[in-house]
């Protein structure tokens, strides 16, 4: 599939908002409230969506070369893992009601989705390892 970076740079926006936003109506169907005070319109949901997709996006700017044509594969990947992960932390914090400071929480999301990212890009391109390199085993 071929597609360039700018639209996949709007793709993963998108996506992350969907997910914060689609998180945060499931809690709000759940449970009865958000988990921020000003409900859909506070600014700490956009930086949540932003701390999920300024790792994706950097990752879909850097990648050049022979993982070029993998970026795809990989935005896909930690996309789910991301989606993995933040539906349950998120409804869970909103059944708890416990949430001392939301910045921790947003910088918490931040590197776990960088680390999601690395973990995509290893499994991806995992197999163009292998072929190249040509290591002999020495018994």
């Amino acid at each position: 599939m071929k597609v360039g970076k700018p639209f996949l740079i709007v793709l993963n926006l998108v996506f992350s908002a969907i997910i914060i936003y689609f998180t945060a109506m499931v809690g709000k169907l759940f449970k009865g409230r958000f988990l921020f005070e000003n409900g859909l319109f506070d600014p700490k949901y956009i930086f949540l969506a932003l701390a999920i997709a300024i790792p994706v996006i950097l990752y879909t700017l850097i990648a050049n070369g022979r993982y070029k044509k993998n970026i795809f594969e990989v935005i896909s990947f930690s996309n789910i893992l991301i989606l993995v992960l933040c539906a349950p932390v998120y409804v869970t914090l909103v059944f708890e009601g416990s949430l001392k400071d939301p910045m921790k929480f947003v910088i918490t999301f931040l590197v776990t989705s960088v680390v999601l990212v690395g973990t995509s890009h290893f499994a991806v391109n995992y197999h163009k390892y292998q072929k190249g390199n040509n290591f002999r085993r020495f018994n």
